[in-house]
């Protein structure tokens, strides 16, 4: 390839992306790297651990570009982390200075078209000069305003506050910054005074569709086999997974005596752990298997925002999906009783849990209906390329 046709890019990450589905920050990181275009000559700049070179050769099998990784080897501090958000949301209100937080010297030895930075609460400093398009995932005001909304408590009022004014800082200093859901870019949106600001732009999730594409098992799908997954480091998966438990599941075995749950996911609840037809197992590194012989998935989200993997995950593989309108907010043309069913109360949540396992027609149309959707959208490598336009365009 000619020297002349090569784009250089820096990345400024936070965490090893990689495994991939550790989080849905790691797994958008991953998705950039692996559908990179050829020509990209990518310097990637990790803040956070050591290098873990079984990874990154693992890595490297899945990329087809000219991909070095630096490790910077911060170490996490929970002081600097809340100093940082302070001090940037403080910026939100009074400034806009760039300079805030960890800085990259090697920045200014190279030359790069434009950075890429993930997460929101990215604790890079980005007064290097570089356009960044900074991925925010997920908007931390809207998560808090929710929470505030459930639980009234003034903590989460005061981090509502508090996010809002670091994502007016963060629009301030980024040329660009894209979140995985509309509802999530208008939350932010609308708590800005100019409600038409262009810095907003929306780069969905997407999701592997011949890796979860149901192909069966010896044994078939379990019949009456519940499934919910998700990371429980992530508060809204420790509730839902409670709610789920706890108060949803004994209702649904009252009306289907051979009901199982499983769990699946790092760090599961240890209250629900050892339930009686509950299982939870904890971190799983393909989860496939437990799609495809689960009947139907049940997520119970009332927190959180941002889209869930989970989901896309759970229809591209033909399962069965009940949820509220939380868990599947952000999957653009999903409708209720065609590719799911939505469900938001506890008495409804278990009626649809029913309805669904004990009719095999219903449960066939809406795992159609959803393979259908997943296969015409929802493909990482257009998602991709449309995220490295838009780096191209930066200025």
């Amino acid at each position: 390839m000619s020297l002349s046709n090569i784009v250089n890019y820096a990345f400024l990450l936070e965490e090893f992306p990689y495994p991939r589905d550790r989080s849905g920050v790691s797994l958008y990181d991953y998705e950039m790297l692996i559908n990179a275009p050829v020509n990209a000559n990518i310097d990637v700049y990790i803040l956070f651990g050591e290098r873990d070179v079984s990874y990154e050769n693992a890595l490297r099998q899945d990329i087809n570009c000219s991909v070095t990784f630096f490790y910077l080897a911060k170490k996490k501090s929970r002081i600097l982390f809340f100093s940082s958000v302070l001090i940037r949301s403080l910026l939100g209100l009074v400034g806009s200075s760039r300079d805030v937080g960890f800085k990259v010297p090697m920045l200014k030895e190279k030359e790069y078209k434009s950075l890429y930075s993930s997460p929101m609460l990215s604790q890079f400093s980005f007064g290097h000069g570089y356009p960044v398009l900074l991925n925010a995932v997920d908007s931390f005001s809207k998560y808090n305003y929710r929470l505030y909304r459930e639980n009234k408590k003034t903590s989460a009022l005061c981090k509502y506050k508090i996010y809002s004014f670091y994502e007016k800082h963060l629009l301030n200093i980024a040329s660009k910054v894209s979140f995985v859901s509309c509802e999530d870019a208008d939350f932010v949106k609308n708590n800005l005074k100019n409600k038409g600001n262009c810095n907003i732009i929306v780069s969905p999730l997407g999701v592997d569709k011949e890796a979860f594409r149901y192909v069966g098992l010896d044994n078939g799908r379990n019949k009456f086999s519940i499934l919910f997954l998700g990371n429980f480091n992530y508060y809204p998966n420790v509730d839902a997974a409670r709610y789920l438990a706890l108060e949803v599941f004994p209702k649904i075995k009252e009306k289907i005596s051979d009901a199982t749950l499983v769990i699946v996911g790092n760090n599961p609840p240890l209250d629900i752990c050892g339930l009686p037809d509950v299982e939870c197992t904890g971190y799983v590194e393909d989860v496939k298997d437990y799609y495809w012989s689960s009947s139907i998935f049940i997520c119970p989200l009332r927190l959180g925002a941002g889209t869930k993997n989970k989901i896309l995950e759970a229809m591209a593989s033909g399962l069965p999906i009940i949820s509220t309108r939380v868990g599947v907010e952000g999957i653009p043309n999903i409708e209720h009783k065609i590719h799911f069913v939505e469900a938001n109360t506890l008495e409804d949540i278990v009626d649809s849990a029913i309805d669904v396992m004990n009719d095999s027609r219903l449960a066939s149309k809406l795992s159609k209906n959803a393979i259908s959707l997943i296969n015409g959208n929802f493909s990482w490598k257009a998602i991709i390329d449309n995220a490295f336009q838009v780096l191209n365009r930066l200025d």
